[in-house]
């Protein structure tokens, strides 16, 4: 397959007939990327999607709930998947993004010098005033692609090391091989040296060499990193820990800054509030207030590693927000930002 060809899109438009107006609609675009074979191994391939939204309304929110990849060996299943609506015989790699935009997932077990089907699909939750919790799936259209033969591994890593820094602790190596050989990197980690490893993070820039562990285990934390590169073949596991300490010299535990720049802004139907990302926070907390002096006990949101969210079910009149950052532990609360919702 040729890297570059023309990309098909696949068009659904989806118009609900119990409160559809004529100017209420949404139409997803969801696309399947070519396959750069070049990152195809002989158990695993890098694959990609886009999904755009179009959406015009009075009367009508939509969310993007899941996205990703649907592959599978059998070519009529993944061609008729969009008429039987299901996952049922396939395997699915879920991408962890989940708005707009091109998204990567890396299809893991696949057997050795065999041909896989893949589509890109998007889920779409839509939302009517009087009609909630419609659903809908779109597919892209199908590429193709084949896994390379099963070969012998390369060396591990080098000069593996794990140090905390803060509130996190940082790894970090030097490669084995020629740089252009490695397509990623794969974190794995254990709560002990003989225990499970599980996957824990990824690094898909084959010229970094360091991970930060935002969210490490309290005491001794086990690492093994590796590296998928070309010719079918990953290299070995290198291996180290690093004992995390959570609380100061002191006894006291660590704190997070607040989060800085909180504006709470109207967009038709609610309240965007958007804050400025804090180092070490993997997630932020949103309470609200119908005073800007007032007592914000009312936690209304949590979102992960992101820097916005938006409440859809505002008060009428005055909203006031505060953000908080959190990790293990918590910060102070921002500075408060209002809006005020007819």
């Amino acid at each position: 397959m040729e890297k570059g060809r023309t990309l098909i899109y696949l068009l659904i438009a989806i118009c609900f007939a119990n409160s559809c107006f004529e100017d209420d609609y949404i139409k997803g675009y969801v696309q399947t990327n070519d396959i750069d074979i070049n990152f195809v191994t002989d158990n695993a391939a890098l694959c990609s999607g886009v999904v755009t939204v179009d959406f015009a309304g009075i009367d009508a929110m939509y969310t993007i709930i899941q996205m990703g990849i649907v592959f599978s060996k059998d070519s009529i299943y993944i061609r008729d998947i969009s008429s039987n609506q299901i996952f049922s015989k396939d395997s699915t790699c879920i991408s962890s993004q989940v708005n707009e935009g091109v998204f990567n997932c890396w299809l893991e077990n696949l057997q050795p010098n065999t041909n896989y089907y893949i589509r890109a699909y998007a889920i779409f939750n839509c939302d009517y005033s009087n009609d909630s919790g419609i659903s809908y799936r779109l597919y892209g259209d199908i590429q193709t692609f084949a896994t390379k033969a099963y070969s012998n591994n390369f060396p591990a890593p080098n000069n593996l090391t794990a140090n905390q820094t803060d509130f996190s602790i940082i790894l970090d190596w030097n490669a084995s091989v020629d740089v252009n050989s490695i397509w990623h990197y794969e974190i794995e980690r254990s709560d002990s040296e003989i225990g499970v490893y599980e996957k824990y993070g990824t690094s898909t820039n084959f010229l970094t060499t360091t991970f930060t562990d935002m969210n490490p285990l309290n005491g001794m934390n086990y690492y093994r990193v590796k590296f998928i590169g070309s010719y079918s073949r990953e290299s070995d596991y290198a291996y180290v820990s690093c004992n995390y300490i959570l609380y100061n010299d002191d006894g006291d535990k660590p704190t997070l800054l607040a989060p800085s720049r909180v504006y709470a802004t109207i967009i038709g139907t609610g309240i965007k509030v958007t804050w400025d990302k804090v180092s070490n926070a993997s997630d932020y907390k949103i309470y609200r207030s119908n005073n800007e002096n007032g007592d914000y006990e009312n936690l209304i949101g949590r979102v992960g590693d992101v820097d916005n969210w938006t409440d859809y079910n505002p008060q009428n009149g005055n909203n006031c927000y505060k953000v908080k950052a959190f990790n293990l532990y918590e910060s102070n609360f921002s500075d408060a930002s209002c809006g005020f919702f007819p």
